[in-house]
């Protein structure tokens, strides 16, 4: 399995102007430094009849640091995202490559990519470098080696009628 957090992006995201253009086969609109820099964009905001459409889930982050607030378990921290239909309708790219340095705007926190619920049997574990990876249990039963020696005893035990 894949384990990318990015599985629970209800959109794709872009790296780039030239990828959101390579995907979309549109142009990406003219960076707003005066807007925070967005790599998605919901396909359905501009039908929607709600002048301000509400994710249910985006990792919650610190406005200043941009990094992703932790529950006390240290899982990361879900909230809602409110956005205005025009908002969620386009993305926010700075302009990348030779000459693109000190971009105005764009060290500013990104707009998180709303996602979808995690399910009963997802869980979210620190990865390699502490980097969110997402799992399910049966996985992590599989990955832990307690488990398996586990689950040879048994099938030992099992065998053997005790």
């Amino acid at each position: 399995m894949n384990h990318s957090i990015s599985q629970l992006n209800l959109f794709p995201t872009y790296a780039t102007r030239e990828d959101f253009q390579a995907a979309t086969l549109e142009e990406a609109p003219p960076w707003n430094p005066y807007r925070f820099p967005k790599n998605w964009f919901d396909p359905n905001a501009k039908t929607n009849p709600s002048r301000v459409i509400v994710y249910e889930h985006a990792f919650a982050v610190d406005a200043n640091t941009g990094q992703v607030l932790e529950n006390p378990d240290g899982t990361p921290k879900f909230d809602k995202l409110a956005l205005s239909r025009d908002e969620a309708a386009t993305v926010n790219i700075p302009p990348t490559g030779p000459g693109q340095t000190d971009v105005p705007g764009a060290d500013q926190t990104p707009v998180p990519v709303p996602m979808r619920a995690l399910a009963p049997n997802e869980v979210i574990v620190p990865g390699f470098g502490n980097v969110p990876e997402l799992w399910t249990t049966d996985e992590l039963q599989e990955k832990d080696p307690y488990s398996a020696i586990l689950k040879y005893l048994r099938a030992i035990a099992n065998k053997l009628g005790v």
